[in-house]
């Protein structure tokens, strides 16, 4: 596959198996370079479920919100290769413009999974011959879920032969 239509953070890789599609960069080196590396130092939680960011509180205090767009960037370019962080992303991305402290405590939080999952890829087995081509889609929806503008939230996943080729999540 050729790396030119990627985004230069990610780099796609064969590695033991020509099946399996390995997608790393050097991400601490773009952690480094937003001074963040040392401080997601914590062992990586689990599974990033139930990711919640508390409404904005116009109490609580205001952060660089230079540095949380260049994480959430960094965060944004992940998601197409980890379809776990997707829905998280997309709700740390809301607040860009107005970011406050549980803010990037939740970003922080995903990057620190992030971490703990440099080394996982997507395997893409070869069909068997005489097998039938398996197409399976997945959807699943959160009707008016945001408390803070009744939106609904949408998410699927597509999977060709048991291995994922695509999949979202949008408000």
């Amino acid at each position: 596959m050729d790396n030119s239509a990627f985004p230069a953070l990610l780099e796609f890789k064969n590695k033991m198996s020509p099946d399996l599609q390995y997608w790393k960069k050097d991400i601490q080196t773009e952690m480094k370079r937003v001074c963040i590396w040392k401080e997601i130092d914590l062992p990586p939680p689990e599974f990033p479920k139930n990711i919640t960011v508390k409404e904005v509180c116009f109490r609580e205090r205001s952060i660089d919100s230079t540095l949380y767009k260049q994480i959430v960037g960094i965060l944004r370019y992940l998601y197409h290769s980890r379809p776990g962080i997707a829905y998280g992303v997309g709700i740390i991305s809301i607040y860009m413009s107005n970011s406050r402290v549980s803010h990037m405590a939740t970003a922080k939080r995903i990057l620190r999974y992030v971490k703990g999952i440099l080394d996982y890829g997507l395997l893409y087995p070869r069909p068997k011959p005489n097998q039938s081509v398996k197409l399976i889609g997945f959807l699943d929806a959160d009707w008016s879920g945001d408390i803070e503008d009744s939106k609904s939230t949408t998410g699927y996943i597509v999977k060709l032969f048991g291995s994922t080729i695509w999949w979202s999540s949008k408000k």
